[in-house]
């Protein structure tokens, strides 16, 4: 996951901005908006702080987290004792059991598709014994 994001950055990042943008009516709360950011997202956002300002209307701070997780971010607010957490390993949790029905179709379907090829290899090998049965019987006839 590390690799693809750091292989593709500009897109992560229009990512967590957009992700950013669809909560804020959740998150935009006075006095402020607190957001936990990996180290570097840290670094980059502090480079780039308009960009994460111009979506909210209140103030917003960005601090870096003490467990540097993949990526996404995490959201404080202290005013109201609330926490979101938008962590890439927390998104991927959320969606845990659709990922595993997913993965259950697929190899489901792989099994089912390689049980049909094994009876149709044992039909197969059935129906050459009995031809070659057969042509040592005529032979014996013979």
């Amino acid at each position: 996951m590390e690799k693809k994001i750091k292989g593709n950055y500009s897109n992560y990042i229009k990512f967590l901005l957009a992700t950013l943008e669809k909560i804020k009516y959740l998150i935009d709360k006075p006095p402020q908006v607190v957001i936990n950011l990996n180290s570097r997202d840290y670094e980059y956002f502090l480079e780039k702080f308009d960009k994460i300002q111009s979506i909210f209307n209140n103030r917003v701070t960005l601090n870096p987290t003490h467990d540097d997780f993949i990526g996404g971010f995490r959201i404080l607010q202290t005013e109201m004792n609330i926490s979101y957490d938008f962590s890439i390993v927390n998104l991927i949790n959320k969606k845990r059991s659709s990922i595993e029905i997913e993965f259950s179709k697929i190899f489901s379907d792989t099994y089912l598709e390689l049980n049909e090829i094994i009876e149709n290899y044992e039909k197969f090998i059935q129906d050459q014994k009995l031809a070659i049965k057969k042509y040592l019987q005529d032979y014996d006839n013979f």
